[in-house]
């Protein structure tokens, strides 16, 4: 490249990080909860623990995309979509990069048209360009877990290039790092496996070999797409193929060949949103209404028509202009996998990533021959491509606002498809995420209104009655969901606590013991079980016991059991409650003083560690009261900087039951100072005044308060009181 050359392109990279700059801030939506989640949690990228991660993850066919995703998740030690939307955009970038040096080597081969080979870089890089720009490529950038789309996309075309650049250098090399790439592409998405007939296409296209050559070619690109196919469509294409005797998928409201005879109405759909961009016209989730025959409707006899007349073109081009007719039947190449008989759903935007650099090659072509014929002032071609990259790049800029807020997001994907209750799904999800539980049960609630075959829905239903504490509304919806086969982790989780809170405890030990047995190793559902133990056997006494016993379930392994939990990453606040009571528990059992510090040291860390997770949360609070009244630190336990005039009141009372009056009166004055006066502390500060020598100071308190106080306890008590010191003294 020329110096100017290399500005541009430089130019253009800049360019494109700053309209993707703004959705660094999107949320994780859809797949991206499912797949990018602890699952990738790894205490180091140790061979052994790659391999747990791709193996126990659920696209563990796409193990080179889920690795950059771990890498990621490590790095970053969580979740937190920024560096996970960085490492996409650098994708995207490269994916520039690779297919702007394909372009340009392929329009340098010698049997391109002169008038291409003339102007290989501005063809190459304004399609290139033109492609990344693109606002319909915010879905395979922005949205993290079409990385899997991208990162195949980078390595399709840096396949190419390095075949191109092989086949004209003759280069050993070379030619294993196509293989390479491809095998790369392989691992992030099934859709490469058409590569060896893009190359089949490249041979006969650009270089027509002779016939033995070319047979040999197709033979080696047969048994390529053959094995490949085996390998990473396994099962999708075992289940395909038996639902194509009958006609229909298992989990689809749509027949094979209504899909079929969709697709090519979704192509036009494709190709419209390229022709015509702009930012609302873009969602995430399709709604796409399926063909049921080849004119109903109209507009898929007039889609398959256009595709076979280009195909049909690109055939008749094949000598005439090699270029564009490798261009069209690139991009029906591009959708060959994603717009077949599989069992997918219709419509996604991310799989015109793909395909649209082919699309967008031919516009830029066709655009060039025509600016040509009619002699179109290069000022004016400038000017027009400025204006066009600019107003693309709006858009980008637009909608990638739009990823950024997930309520304006989800809304406007609502509102597009209002016969979808996926949007209003994941409304109830994001609302969730906030805490703002009846709002999300409206949406859930709406959702389920469109389609009642949805165990998620079902499932997010029972989820916000959960967390609104109305367990026994919650209880329906949860088996619901376990009835119509969604087994999570947290449904079995949270029925159970549902129904230990309505102090059900057959059911809630059943439904713990099915979820171990279902998810043995799952942090959540170890928290279950150990949380139903301590407190079935906290209720109901040795009946308790013997029914945990039925399950299996002994008070060291519940111990156990919450013990895993905790040290599997498991923060939720039942862990704070139950596990710091069984350490105190476990020390009480021991007979080595140092094994009993130990223990206590250790409920000690998790109760701190669970007031700072939760600090409002008062059975917490009274797990380290606790443990500092059993290690002699009550000052610890005043100075909480969280405790409520409750759990001082209750330290006061412990202080006085032990003998400790005066300490009784400091922890009082701290919280009449924190909190302001009650009848609470007045009533303990004067049981103090009446145990330390200052009876007639307590009885005119307690006079005080039996004249102001509605509480019946503390007239009865105070009543106690100014009984007994009237007695002693010969008042009565």
């Amino acid at each position: 490249m020329t110096k100017n050359q290399k500005l541009f392109f430089l130019s253009g990279l800049v360019f494109i990080i700053l309209i993707y700059a703004n959705g660094v801030r999107a949320p994780f939506y859809f797949d991206d909860i499912e797949v990018v989640n602890d699952s990738l949690k790894v205490d180091s990228l140790s061979p052994k623990n790659i391999a747990h991660a791709l193996r126990v993850s659920n696209v563990n066919h796409r193990p080179v995309a889920v690795f950059s995703l771990l890498v990621d998740y490590h790095v970053s030690k969580a979740a937190k979509t920024g560096l996970f939307h960085i490492v996409n955009i650098a994708i995207h970038l490269l994916g520039f990069a690779f297919i702007f040096l394909f372009l340009r080597t392929l329009l340098g081969l010698p049997s391109v048209p002169q008038k291409y080979k003339d102007r290989t870089f501005p063809l190459a890089f304004i399609a290139a360009f033109l492609w990344a720009v693109h606002p319909l490529q915010t879905q395979a950038v922005t949205y993290v877990v079409q990385r899997m789309t991208s990162l195949c996309t980078l390595f399709y075309f840096m396949s190419l290039y390095f075949y191109l650049k092989a086949r004209k250098q003759k280069n050993v090399w070379l030619y294993a790092g196509s293989g390479a790439a491809f095998l790369l592409a392989l691992g992030s998405k099934e859709i490469a496996v058409t590569l060896p007939v893009a190359i089949i296409l490249i041979e006969g296209l650009f270089f027509r070999p002779n016939k033995k050559k070319f047979t040999a070619v197709l033979l080696l690109a047969v048994i390529i797409i053959a094995s490949v196919g085996y390998v990473f469509f396994g099962n999708y294409a075992k289940g395909t193929i038996q639902s194509l005797k009958n006609n229909k998928y298992q989990n689809r409201e749509f027949l094979i060949s209504e899909r079929l005879l969709t697709e090519p109405r979704v192509f036009v759909h494709y190709i419209s949103l390229v022709l015509f961009p702009f930012y609302t016209r873009y969602i995430l989730d399709y709604d796409f209404p399926p063909s049921h025959s080849l004119f109903d409707p109209l507009s898929t006899f007039f889609s398959l028509l256009f595709l076979l007349t280009t195909v049909a073109v690109a055939i008749f081009l094949a000598k005439k202009n090699n270029v564009l007719s490798f261009a069209i039947l690139g991009f029906w190449l591009g959708h060959a996998v994603e717009g077949s008989f599989l069992n997918l759903e219709l419509a996604f935007e991310h799989r015109m990533y793909l395909p649209s650099v082919f699309f967008i090659f031919i516009a830029v072509i066709l655009g060039a021959d025509l600016f040509e014929k009619v002699k179109v002032p290069r000022r004016a071609v400038t000017v027009f491509l400025g204006v066009l990259v600019v107003y693309l790049g709006i858009n980008t800029i637009l909608r990638n606002e739009m990823w950024a807020d997930p309520i304006r997001f989800l809304s406007h994907n609502a509102a597009k498809t209002p016969k979808n209750f996926r949007p209003l799904h994941n409304l109830g999800v994001t609302y969730g995420m906030r805490g703002e539980y009846e709002t999300a049960l409206l949406y859930f609630q709406k959702a389920l209104s469109l389609y009642d075959k949805a165990p998620i829905v079902y499932s997010g239903i029972g989820q916000s009655y959960f967390a609104l504490k109305n367990y026994e509304a919650a209880i329906p919806y949860y088996q619901k969901t376990l009835a119509m086969g969604l087994a999570y982790p947290d449904v079995y989780a949270n029925l159970s606590i549902s129904l230990l809170r309505l102090k059900k405890f057959d059911a809630a030990v059943e439904i713990a013991a099915q979820g171990l047995a279902k998810h043995p190793d799952d942090p959540k559902t170890e928290l279950t079980v150990g949380s139903v133990y301590y407190f079935t056997v906290q209720e109901m006494g040795p009946k308790g016991g013997e029914l945990l016993k039925k399950y299996g379930f002994d008070e060291d392994r519940a111990f156990a059991l919450l013990d895993a939990a905790y040290t599997g990453g498991n923060r939720d606040v039942d862990v704070y409650v139950n596990l710091p009571p069984a350490c105190v528990k476990a020390a009480l059992k021991e007979s080595s003083p140092e094994r009993r510090t130990s223990w206590l040291t250790k409920a000690e860390r998790i109760a701190v560690e669970g007031t700072r997770a939760f600090p409002q949360d008062p059975d917490i609070r009274n797990n380290l009261i606790g443990i500092y009244l059993m290690t002699g630190r009550w000052k610890m336990a005043a100075d909480l900087p969280d405790a409520s005039p409750d759990d001082l009141n209750k330290l006061s009372v412990y202080l006085i039951n032990v003998g400790k009056f005066q300490e009784s009166l400091g922890v009082l004055k701290k919280a009449e100072e924190k909190f302001g006066p009650d009848q609470v502390i007045e009533f303990n500060r004067a049981v103090c005044y009446y145990q330390t020598g200052r009876e007639p100071e307590a009885v005119v308190t307690f006079k005080k308060i039996m004249a102001n106080t509605s509480s019946s306890s503390i007239k009865f008590q105070a009543n106690y009181f100014i009984h007994d010191w009237e007695v002693v003294h010969g008042r009565k």
